[in-house]
């Protein structure tokens, strides 16, 4: 947060709700919606909010995922999530398929179990 006297710019993050959404990633099913804002703070209270986005992120592995702003009233009211939700992957992480270790992308082979990718 950046502050000039009593005025301050900041990045707000609120976790609104826990979903349903298979993460692409490692596979599991548990995530959260967030959304974030940047916001205008006079003596540390948010006066102003702008720039909202709203992302899923993945429990277990941390994956991250920008949410299209039409699909936020069915996510909230459904608690699920779809593919056709997402707008875009801000981060993947990946796992293998075999054993569950997380991998980078670039791997052909999991470095713990010996499996092809």
């Amino acid at each position: 947060m950046f502050f000039i006297g009593v005025f301050g710019i900041g990045q707000k993050r609120k976790i609104l709700k826990e979903v349903k959404f298979k993460c692409t990633g490692c596979m599991e099913e548990k995530a959260v919606l967030i959304q974030q804002s940047k916001s205008f703070d006079l003596f540390f209270i948010p006066v102003y909010h702008w720039d909202k986005v709203y992302l899923i992120n993945c429990l277990s592995c941390g994956s991250l995922y920008r949410v299209k702003e039409e699909k936020i009233n069915k996510i909230i009211e459904s608690s699920k999530v779809e593919y056709d939700d997402i707008e875009d992957i801000i981060y993947e992480q990946v796992s293998c398929p075999m054993c569950g270790n997380r991998i980078d992308k670039s791997f052909k082979y999991c470095p713990k179990c010996g499996k092809e990718l």
